[in-house]
This record gives structure tokens, sequence and C-alpha cells, in this order.
């Protein structure tokens, strides 16, 4: 495995994508099990879906950037996933080291957290550090269109609104919910096979949502809820978005209907919602963004109408993830 990364910085260097000590090399470090285990993971997937798609040449690196950010681009004529160092750092803090997050939950939810082959803390730096890689490849998959110089970061970087990159976004965030969904698929009928229930299903649904809302927070330093601003959506609007596909997407296991377990998209999404405030109450999560979340109802028609208008993503310049994703499960 490690001659592969060598390979990823070789390419980098040869196609002027990043300097070497722009590079971060987890190799070695006390942190190597956890970068290199979402590299593999990442390769491995790029590599599958290079051979269906128009994606390759491809480079996967880590950068040295201690900013919360990630991007993909198509620069040089290589198809370029960047995921920098303070991404990672947030997510191991947030969810893997946090020692807080399995103690709350392993009180909260006890029977559950007995049945995992994970703390849940892992398995929340998996679901955010994975998102984060679907996300930047569905990215890659919009580009295939236009192979002009073009990138997208996960992080907003200017104040301009521009319609073409929230739509962007939030369609590389539903492929990303659906590539995501399909994993806790096979992740709830591996641990619970049968022994499946309602109570279990949506426990795990909300609590790993509740991390995965915490992760798109980082995204935006704007508290109030915005709809036609900004170069990105605000993190309410994608994650509702994110939710309900993941939910939706769930809901749909044959081992879930077989045994009348209903999973309400909006029900979840209210129940993230409502854990994600506890989690902040006991200072699990120090931020205040369940402060915001009880003035949404003023916003619900501009809401609806906002997503109507992103969810139809008819751009003419870039291809739409989703079918992208449709025409290999089809």
């Amino acid at each position: 495995m490690p001659e592969n990364y060598d390979l990823e910085i070789e390419n980098s260097t040869k196609n002027n994508i990043l300097k070497n000590a722009d590079i971060f090399d987890f190799r070695g470090l006390p942190i190597e099990e956890h970068f290199e285990g979402l590299y593999k993971f990442c390769r491995e997937n790029l590599d599958i879906n290079s051979e269906k798609e128009n994606i390759s040449p491809n480079i996967f690196l880590y950068t040295n950037s201690f900013e919360i950010n990630a991007k993909a681009g198509f620069v040089n004529g290589q198809n370029v996933i960047l995921i920098n160092l303070g991404l990672m750092k947030n997510c191991l803090s947030n969810y893997s080291e946090n020692k807080k997050l399995n103690e709350f939950v392993e009180n909260k939810f006890p029977d559950l957290i007995k049945k995992l082959d994970n703390p849940m803390s892992y398995l929340a730096f998996q679901l955010t550090t994975q998102f984060t890689y679907y996300h930047e490849l569905a990215h890659l998959f919009q580009f295939c269109k236009k192979k002009n110089e073009i990138e997208l970061q996960e992080r907003k970087t200017d104040d301009k609104y521009d319609l073409v990159k929230h739509k962007l976004e939030i369609n590389a965030d539903t492929y990303a919910s659906i590539a995501i969904a399909t994993h806790l698929q096979q992740y709830i009928d591996k641990i619970f096979g049968n022994e499946i229930d309602q109570k279990t299903a949506t426990a795990t649904i909300k609590i790993l949502g509740a991390c995965l809302l915490n992760y798109v927070i980082n995204f935006s330093d704007k508290a109030e809820i915005y709809i036609n601003n900004y170069s990105h959506p605000h993190p309410f609007l994608r994650l509702l978005n994110i939710i309900l596909n993941i939910s939706n997407h769930i809901e749909s296991m044959p081992n879930l209907r077989e045994k009348n377990i209903t999973l309400n998209g909006s029900e979840i999404f209210k129940s993230i919602l409502e854990f994600y405030q506890e989690l902040e109450d006991n200072g699990i999560f120090p931020t205040k963004f369940s402060d915001l979340v009880y003035k949404t109802e003023a916003f619900y028609n501009e809401i609806l109408k906002y997503m109507n208008e992103i969810l139809n993503f008819d751009s003419t310049d870039y291809e739409d993830a989703m079918e992208v994703w449709n025409k290999h499960i089809i």
C-alpha cells in the first residue's frame, strides 16, 4: 500500500498539482492508521469508478493545510481530490478521539452499543470522512463535460451567490448521501441481521446523523439561515437534503420492510436535530446550531422553493452526479 501513495506524490509533482512541501505524508506517524485506512478506501473506489467513468488519470492526496477543507478539480489534465490535514484532524478530534461522545451514547443507548463492532465515535469518523470523499468524487463526475481548469472547495471561498455552485454542492451531497446510505444499509444488515427493530434502526441513524450534522456545520461561518446567498448552501439546507436522502434510501432495505420498520425522513430529521441539541447541552459538541433551528419556520416556504429549484439539476455545462449513480445501479 505505501508505494501507492508514493505514486500519488510522484504524479502530483510531475503534473504540477502540489509542491512536495504542501503534501502531507502520514506514514510513520501515530495517526497513520486512520489516514491509511481512508486512503486505501478512496484509492480502491477511485480505481473502480475510473473503469466506469471518464475520471482518469486521477490523484488522491492529503495536504498540509490546517484549514478544515477539501476540494476536487480538473487541473493540468488530472482529476484531483485533495483532503486537508485540518479536516482530518477535526474529524479525529470530534469523533474518533471524542471520549465524551462515546460515553454519552453508551449511557443513552446501552443495548445498541453492545451490538456494535466498533465504538460509535469511530463509526462517525468513517462516516464523515467517507462522505467527504464521495462528495468530492461527485464533483469529478460533474466536471466530465467541461474538462477545463476547474475546482470546487468544500468550504465557501467567497460571499458571492452563485446558483450553479449551489446546485453542484447539493447534487454532490445527494450523491454522497446515497453512497453513505448504501454503506449504512450493509452495516446495519451485517451487525443486526434479523434482530433489527424500529428502535435500533432509528437510533443508529439518529446518532450518526447528528455527527454528520456537526461535520457539515464546519463548512460555514454563517449562523443565521440564508437561502439565495453566498457561494455555498447553508448547513441546515444541506443537512435537510442529506438526511432525507439517507433515510429514504435505507427505508427501501428489504430486511426493514419485511419487519414493518418504517423510516420517515421528516421525523428522522426532527429527531436528529433534537438529539443534536442534547449533544450541545451536554458539551459533546461546543456549537450553537440548535439556537437557529427554531427560526426555520419563518423560512419554510422559502426553503421549499429553494430546494425545488436546486434539486432540479439542469445544467448544460456539468454532468448530474446522480445520473452517474443511477446508470451503474439500474
